[in-house]
């Protein structure tokens, strides 16, 4: 019995042995325990996973040194990771910054594109309004972020305009309302008016005809404030060329115009239905021309024929009389001083 006992005593031992073997050899391998990272963020920012290892006894040199490649592969896989999230994190950190210029500029750009409609790629398409930090504004159609199309642009003088856009610049017809009152109403091209429009002066005068770069140029009718008309050709914003103006005072001259002024040939029609026909310098009779007088009860006197300065008779000329008396001959501020 006792010998039994003693058998079995020896076999558990051996078992025991064993066991011990087998479990110092596999710990290496099978008896890490780890600790996960609860989340992605933790990943991210390069968790560092805990490992549990086995201690191995210090005089297995072999053991030892396997747990020692397992160990340093462990770590060289965690620094690795770890390296890698901190270059990504370090990449989406760079990325959120920008300089203080860029907070700047994005801050006027903020501020300036207050409202945004119908826009494509970070750009104005369509219909969307504007408002600059310089005080103008604009609402309108737009095309690739810059102003074309319809649309209304008010300015900080408190003008504006209404109408057409091409590229930037006021082109086509539109509107524009000055802040004393006054209106033009027609065509433009490159921001000025080009083309047929009408200007309305809150002093009261009126122009309705055509442009030429901002100007009055080509066939107009030019209304005065004081009631005075000019209806013919301009150039450079004056009567230049051939027209009529008529007076709110009865005459009117029919003629060629240059400078503004009544020059070259042309007839002045009184109230009274006298005349002078023929040639003008700078509003004045000056050259040769013909010209019917009358009497204060508007009866004609005469007719005179010949050379005119300064509005009179100067230089050589014929007054007919009715009453059939001819003077022929030399004529000084309107006064005949003798046959020639």
């Amino acid at each position: 019995m006792k010998g039994k006992f003693k058998k079995n005593i020896a076999i558990f031992f051996v078992l025991c042995f064993f066991v011990v073997l087998i479990f110092k050899f596999s710990v290496p391998q099978s008896k890490v325990t780890s600790k996960s990272p609860n989340n992605e963020a933790e990943k991210l920012l390069g968790y560092k996973e805990e490992k549990e290892y086995v201690v191995v006894e210090a005089g297995d040199s072999k053991e030892k040194k396997e747990s020692s490649k397992v160990t340093n592969a462990l770590e060289d896989d965690n620094n690795e990771k770890f390296s890698q999230a901190k270059e990504a994190t370090e990449t989406v950190i760079k990325e959120d910054t920008i300089t203080a210029d860029e907070q700047d500029t994005q801050k006027v750009y903020e501020q300036n594109r207050l409202f945004k409609e119908e826009t494509q790629d970070n750009a104005y398409n369509g219909f969307a309004s504007y408002e600059s930090l310089d005080g103008w504004s604009y609402s309108g159609e737009w095309e690739n972020d810059v102003i074309s199309g319809t649309g209304t642009m008010c300015y900080p003088n408190q003008d504006s305009y209404t109408g057409h856009f091409v590229k930037g610049e006021k082109s086509g017809k539109g509107i524009y309302y000055f802040a004393d009152g006054s209106i033009y109403d027609g065509e433009w091209s490159h921001d000025m008016w080009n083309g047929n429009g009408t200007y309305t002066s809150s002093q009261g005068f009126c122009y309705q005809g055509e442009f030429l770069n901002g100007k009055k140029a080509g066939s107009g009718i030019d209304t005065f404030s004081n009631g005075d008309v000019y209806q013919g050709e301009f150039e450079n914003d004056i009567e230049q060329g051939t027209g009529i103006y008529t007076s709110i005072d009865g005459w009117t001259y029919e003629g060629s115009f240059a400078n503004g002024q009544r020059n070259g040939k042309g007839k002045l029609t009184y109230k009274s239905m006298a005349y002078y026909d023929g040639d003008w310098v700078n509003n004045q009779k000056e050259g040769v021309g013909t010209e019917i007088y009358l009497d204060e009860n508007n009866q004609k006197i005469g007719i005179y024929e010949g050379e005119f300065q300064s509005n009179q008779r100067n230089g050589i000329g014929t007054m007919t009389y009715e009453n059939g008396v001819i003077m022929r001959g030399a004529w000084k501020n309107d006064e005949f001083v003798g046959e020639q």
